[in-house]
């Protein structure tokens, strides 16, 4: 079956061109379709990025409140840190006077005693601590001439050799009479400076400045 076209070539070339811009406006809005939906996702993950990092942000503040919050326990922990350093030194340089009053008791000669002890902390870095000790000893004048004396004289000796006493000297001797037990007695002091425990111990080199004891005729 032949087909005849009566219609003039004009028409039909209109009607194609009329076709072809349909189809160029059904391409363009394929493109336009696709150009928004990229452009929408790429919009969505903009925004997604965006709302991540204002999260991000917030939590970077919130971080930065809370060290800041934390910033006075970090100080205090300075602080505390520092005084435990200077408390530590301190320790370090504190006289053990319970370890003294031991030492002291297990040197004394067994015919003295003492009626007061007395410990003094250093007052300035210039000072030393200061020991004091008052007491007597047993004396026979008649028997054995100058036995209290003596017996002053081993203390001061047994008394340079302790580590944490140095320069030790005797303050007072005397000879004294008890009237109720009518007997007599030699009551001395002796001084001394305490030695802190960083320091170096110079027992041996006190001895050498112990005095002697007086004669029975020094009262």
């Amino acid at each position: 079956m032949v087909r005849i076209n009566l219609l003039p070539r004009e028409i039909t070339e209109k009607r194609k061109f009329e076709n072809a811009i349909v189809y160029v406006f059904v391409v363009a809005g394929v493109l336009v379709v696709l150009i928004v939906a990229v452009w929408l996702i790429l919009f969505v993950q903009v925004q997604g990025k965006r709302d991540l990092l204002q999260t991000q942000e917030q939590r970077a503040s919130i971080a930065l409140q809370t060290a800041e919050d934390y910033r006075i326990f970090e100080e205090r922990e300075e602080s505390l840190r520092a005084r435990s350093e200077v408390a530590k030194v301190a320790l370090a340089q504190r006289i053990d006077w319970g370890r003294l009053t031991n030492e002291l008791s297990l040197v004394l000669p067994s015919d003295t005693w003492l009626d007061r002890l007395r410990g003094t902390e250093a007052q300035s870095a210039d000072e030393d601590p200061y020991l004091r000790l008052e007491g007597g000893a047993l004396d026979s004048p008649l028997d054995i001439p100058d036995m209290g004396f003596k017996s002053v004289a081993k203390t001061l000796a047994r008394l340079a050799e302790l580590e944490q006493i140095t320069d030790v000297w005797l303050g007072n001797a005397a000879r004294n009479t008890d009237d109720e037990k009518e007997t007599t007695y030699i009551q001395f002091v002796i001084e001394a400076d305490v030695v802190l425990p960083d320091a170096p111990a110079t027992g041996g080199a006190a001895a050498s400045s112990v005095p002697p004891p007086p004669n029975s005729t020094g009262q």
